[in-house]
C-alpha cells in the first residue's frame, strides 16, 4: 500500500512538474479570470476538456494539441456567444482572443486516425461574430479562401513565418482589421484578400511576394502607407482603389498597372518609372486630388507634357489629371484621345480639340465643366457617354462626318437646350439625350429609323419631336416623362412601339398612331393624365392588357369599331367612335 502510494505521488507531481513546464512555455503572462489554457487531448475532445464554468467566461484562450471539425465547432459557439460574463455574473465587453500558435488543425487520415494540415480551410472563421485576436498555428502555411471573411471584430491576425499563400478574399470585409503581421516568406496574396478592411491603416508587404491579387486591397479607406516589393511586376485591377493612399512609390521592377489600381485615392503626384510597360487608362480614375502625372526619362510607351500623361508619340492623349481647370488646349498632332481622359476635370470649362483628332473615347470629356464643345471634322462617331454628366454644356457642334452617336453621349446635360444632327447620322445610342431637362427640340435625321430606348427620357421641356416617314420602331421609355409634349402623330411606317414609351407625358392631349402598328406594348400611354384623344387606325386591335384608362377617347376605322368595344385593353376607353 505505502509504496503505492508513493508511487501515485509521484506520478502526481511528474504532472504538474510537466503541466508547470507546458505553462511556462505556452502562456503569455499572467492567468487572467478571463483567460484559459488547454492542451486538447486528442483531437474532439475540446469540449470535454473545457471547463463548465468558464463557458460564458472565457475572453482569452490559448489551445494546445490536434484540433478536428468538431473543436472547431465548439470554439464557433463560444465565437457566438450572445454575451460574456465575469465570475460574479456581470456582463463584460464581448471578444474572443484565441491563440492557436500551439495547436494542429487535424483531418482523418486515409487510414483512420488523424494527420495534422497545414492549411487554414475555407471559410473555417468566416463570421465568426466575437473573435478579435488570433494567433494562427505555427505549422500554417496557406490561410485559405475566405477563412476569416466578414468577422466583425476581429482587429489582429499574426501569421507563422511559412505561411506562403494567403487565398482570395481571405480577410475580406473584416472592417475592424488594425494588424496583419504578413510573414517574410509570403508569395501570394489572392484577389480581393483585404477587400472592405476599413481600419488597415499600414501594410508593409514582404520582399518575398510575387503575386498580388485583383481588389486586393479595395475600399481599406485607412490604407495610408504601403511598400511595393522588388518581386513584384503587376499591380492587379483595383489592387488599392479607394484607398487613403496619398503618395506611392512605384519601383523599377513594376511593368504593368491594371484597371482602376489605384482609383479614387488621394494620391497628387504619379511618377511612372522609364521600365513600365502597360498602364491601365483608368488606373487613376478619379483621384480628386491628382495634380500632375510624371514619367521617366527613357520609357519607350509614354511621355508626359506638363503633367499631362501621353503615348511616347504624343498621338495619344491619355489622361489629364482631375484637378486642371480653365481652358484646356489638346496639342496639335494627337490624333486619338482615350477613354475617360477627362473624365470629372470639373474645373476645366473649355476644350480645344485640333483638327488632327479623329477618334476621341467613351467618357472622354464626362463630368467636365464646358459650356460648348466643337467637334473636329474628322470625328466619325460620337463615343458612348462623351459628355455624359456635363452639366454646363449648353451648345455642342457636331460635323457632317459623323453618322454614329453613342449610347448616352449627351445624357443629363441638363443645359443643353437645342441640338442639330447631321444627315449622314444613321444610329443613335439609347439614353443618347435622357435626363436632358432644358432640351427645347430635336431635328431628327432622316437616315435614322429606329428611335431608341429612352432616347429622351427626361427631357421634360421638349416640346416637340420631328418623327419622319421611315422611322419604323420607338424604344421603351423613349420619350418617358417628356411633360411638355401635347400632341404626338407617329408616322405611318411605324411598326413597333414599345413599352412605356409615352409614359408620363402628363401634359399630351392627343395621340395618332396608323395601320401599320404591327406591336404595341402595354402602358405606351400610361400616366398621361391629360389624353383626351387616342387615334388608332389599325383594322384589327393590337394585342395590348391595358392602354389607357376611361377619361379618354378612342378613335378607330369605323369598320372596327365593335372589335375594339370587345378586345382586351381597349374596352375601357370613355367612348369609341369611328372615323
Amino acid at each position: 500500500m505505502k509504496h503505492s502510494f508513493i508511487t501515485k505521488l509521484t506520478l502526481t507531481l511528474l504532472l504538474l512538474a510537466g503541466v508547470q513546464s507546458l505553462y511556462a512555455q505556452f502562456r503569455h503572462g499572467h492567468t487572467e479570470p478571463d483567460e484559459l489554457y488547454i492542451e486538447v487531448r486528442r483531437p474532439g475532445q475540446l469540449s470535454e476538456d473545457f471547463p463548465k464554468d468558464m463557458t460564458d467566461r472565457v475572453r482569452v484562450l490559448h489551445l494546445r494539441g490536434s484540433l478536428n471539425n468538431d473543436d472547431m465547432r465548439f470554439l464557433r459557439r463560444l465565437a457566438d456567444r450572445l454575451k460574456v460574463v465575469d465570475a460574479t455574473g456581470k456582463s463584460v465587453k464581448a471578444y474572443l482572443d484565441l491563440d492557436l500558435s500551439e495547436a494542429r488543425l487535424a483531418q482523418r487520415g486515409l487510414f483512420g486516425g488523424s494527420q495534422t494540415v497545414t492549411t487554414i480551410p475555407a471559410s473555417t472563421f468566416s463570421s465568426w461574430r466575437l473573435l478579435r485576436r488570433v494567433i494562427l498555428p505555427y505549422t500554417t502555411e496557406v490561410v485559405g479562401e475566405r477563412a476569416f471573411a466578414s468577422c466583425p471584430l476581429l482587429e489582429q491576425v499574426d501569421m507563422p513565418r511559412d505561411v506562403a499563400t494567403i487565398e482570395a478574399e481571405a480577410f475580406i470585409y473584416c472592417r475592424h482589421l488594425r494588424h496583419i503581421t504578413l510573414p517574410r516568406d509570403l508569395l501570394a496574396i489572392g484577389d480581393g484578400c483585404f477587400k472592405g478592411c476599413d481600419d488597415l491603416a499600414e501594410v508593409y508587404l514582404p520582399d518575398a511576394l510575387e503575386a498580388l491579387g485583383a481588389s486586393a486591397f479595395e475600399d481599406c479607406r485607412s490604407l495610408k502607407q504601403v511598400s511595393i516589393p522588388y518581386r513584384l511586376s503587376v499591380i492587379p485591377a483595383k489592387a488599392f482603389a479607394n484607398t487613403a493612399l496619398k503618395n506611392i512609390e512605384i519601383p523599377d521592377n513594376i511593368v504593368e498597372i491594371g484597371d482602376y489600381a489605384f482609383t479614387s485615392t488621394p494620391i497628387t503626384t504619379f511618377h511612372i518609372p522609364a521600365t513600365l510597360t502597360r498602364i491601365s487608362v483608368n488606373s487613376l480614375r478619379f483621384c480628386p486630388r491628382l495634380q500632375n502625372i510624371f514619367v521617366e526619362q527613357g520609357n519607350p510607351n509614354f511621355t508626359d507634357m506638363d503633367g499631362v500623361l501621353y503615348s511616347a508619340d504624343g498621338a495619344q492623349l491619355l489622361q489629364v489629371p482631375t484637378t486642371r481647370s480653365g481652358v484646356f488646349s489638346i496639342p496639335e498632332g494627337v490624333r486619338q484621345i482615350e477613354q475617360k481622359a477627362l473624365n470629372s476635370c470639373k474645373g476645366i470649362n473649355q476644350i480645344d480639340v485640333p483638327a488632327t483628332v479623329t477618334s476621341i473615347g467613351a467618357g472622354a470629356f464626362a463630368g467636365t465643366g464646358i459650356s460648348r464643345l466643337t467637334l473636329p471634322a474628322g470625328i466619325k462617331a460620337i463615343s458612348d457617354e462623351l459628355c455624359y454628366q456635363c452639366s454646363a454644356l449648353q451648345e455642342v457642334s457636331i460635323p457632317a462626318s459623323v453618322a454614329v452617336v453613342g449610347v448616352s453621349a449627351f445624357s443629363k446635360c441638363t443645359s443643353l437646350g437645342t441640338v442639330l444632327l447631321p444627315e449622314g447620322v444613321s444610329q443613335i445610342g439609347k439614353k443618347a439625350f435622357s435626363g436632358c431637362e432644358s432640351l427645347t427640340s430635336v431635328q431628327l435625321p432622316l437616315q435614322l429609323t429606329a428611335i431608341p430606348d429612352e432616347l429622351f427620357a427626361g427631357c421634360s421641356k421638349l416640346m416637340a419631336t420631328q418623327m419622319h416617314e421611315g422611322i419604323t420602331t420607338i424604344g421603351q421609355r423613349a420619350y418617358y416623362k417628356c411633360t411638355s409634349l401635347t400632341e404626338v402623330s407617329l408616322p405611318k411606317t411605324t411598326k413597333v412601339i414599345g413599352e412605356e414609351a409615352f409614359r408620363g407625358c402628363k401634359n399630351l392631349t392627343m395621340m395618332k398612331i396608323y395601320e401599320g402598328v404591327q406591336t404595341m406594348a402595354d402602358k405606351m400611354v400610361y400616366d398621361c393624365e391629360r389624353l383626351q384623344t387616342f387615334i388608332c387606325l389599325c383594322p384589327t386591335p393590337p394585342d395590348v392588357s391595358k392602354v389607357t384608362n376611361e377619361k379618354t377617347a378612342l378613335v378607330v376605322p369605323a369598320a372596327s369599331v365593335e372589335a375594339y368595344k370587345k378586345a382586351k385593353g381597349w374596352k375601357k376607353f370613355r367612348t369609341v367612335s369611328g372615323i
